[in-house]
């Protein structure tokens, strides 16, 4: 009798318990494991087709601050809403260091002083053997983003330097203690009606006012803006800093 009660008691719990887990499978079902919508609010950045030559802005970089900064110029910027960069550098030992930022730009134009090193409480630490590197430009219309990338190699007046395609060799003259910078890539002052082959190469200094011994290695002619049109460089051992093109 007893035997019987606790068999009917044993059914009824064993009934309830699945009862419970089953409405418990129900209810996690649609709560737990339910799986959530997620819509995003920000936009979506569309990256397109490459920059042609005559699309990207001029781009300047010289050393400043006896090489503890770098002034960044933009010119002729056509067509966007923004304009970010991004400086990735290289020191001797191997080491990288990078810096970004956005430029502000009116009427086309913009600039930037970027400083080679941390400063902090009034304090700063410069980095040192700093050997070039490279810079990203990012222009950004609507939704739509264009990027491209230049070269640079950063040196002081006692070595001589090749571009990074090895199309050119420079020598200094005068200040071997100054420093040079030397960045291949972006747009040109003004457009030429020739087929370019090499460049532009933008050569600067802080005072950019030295001159230099620069040796074409490639065929092709050597051209130079002189603030007012291309020009065949006719003296190659005396040039002056600025901007370069190989032609045809």
């Amino acid at each position: 009798m007893i035997t019987t009660k606790i068999k009917k008691i044993s059914s009824k719990s064993i009934g309830i318990i699945l009862i419970i887990l089953v409405a418990v499978g129900f209810i996690l079902k649609f709560t737990v494991f339910k799986k959530s919508k997620i819509v995003s609010k920000l936009p979506v950045i569309e990256q397109t087709q490459p920059l042609s030559l005559e699309e990207m802005p001029l781009v300047l970089l010289s050393p400043k601050e006896e090489g503890h900064q770098l002034l960044l110029q933009i010119k002729e910027a056509k067509d966007t809403d923004s304009l970010e960069y991004e400086l990735i550098y290289e020191l001797e030992e191997g080491l990288t260091r990078g810096a970004s930022g956005e430029i502000e730009l009116i009427q086309g134009k913009g600039e930037k002083n970027i400083l080679l090193g941390t400063c902090s409480s009034g304090t700063c630490k410069y980095d040192k053997g700093i050997v070039g590197g490279n810079l990203t430009i990012s222009l950004k219309k609507g939704n739509k983003l264009r990027s491209f990338k230049t070269t640079f190699s950063f040196w002081d007046g006692s070595k001589i330097q090749q571009s990074s395609d090895g199309k050119l060799t420079i020598k200094l003259i005068g200040n071997r203690a100054a420093k040079y910078i030397l960045l291949k890539g972006g747009g040109l002052p003004k457009p030429i009606n020739r087929e370019i082959i090499g460049g532009p190469y933008n050569l600067a200094s802080e005072l950019g006012n030295e001159k230099s011994e620069i040796t074409l290695n490639s065929e092709g002619q050597l051209f130079f803006w002189d603030e007012k049109e291309w020009v065949t460089v006719e003296n190659l051992e005396s040039a002056s800093l600025g901007t370069y093109i190989v032609v045809k």
